[in-house]
């Protein structure tokens, strides 16, 4: 089932980068100079629908951020799909992403599903 939504849901993370830039004249409007992205300008992907929302907020548009794309699966759990590492053939190493709209003291699970290894050594 999680391989037919990949195959029906995946989106290309450059598009939604440059859906995020906005046209800025020639006085830099919007503070950044072209092709750099400011945090300040960036609408997060989901913003709580209220107070009692406990919907996790990811946020990797920073550098070397590298989350794809976070699935709710219920509400203490999420599976996560990394980028690939640039000049690989599809291998991700590592992870970094920012996680808000945070509750103390709960626990979390994090699937990182595209994580895998042909064997150990």
């Amino acid at each position: 089932m999680r391989d037919d939504y990949f195959l029906t849901e995946l989106y290309n993370v450059k598009t939604l980068l440059k859906r995020n830039e906005k046209n800025e004249d020639s006085k830099g409007e919007f503070g950044r100079t072209k092709g750099v992205i400011q945090k300040d300008n960036i609408e997060p992907y989901y913003k709580p629908t209220s107070s009692e929302d406990s919907t996790l907020v990811f946020e990797s548009r920073f550098e070397s951020g590298n989350l794809c794309m976070a699935i709710k699966v219920s509400t203490w759990e999420y599976d996560l799909l990394m980028q690939n590492d640039v000049n690989t053939e599809g291998y991700t190493q590592w992870f970094y992403f920012q996680v808000s709209n945070t509750v103390a003291k709960s626990s979390v699970k994090f699937n990182i599903i595209n994580f895998v290894t042909a064997g150990l050594y």
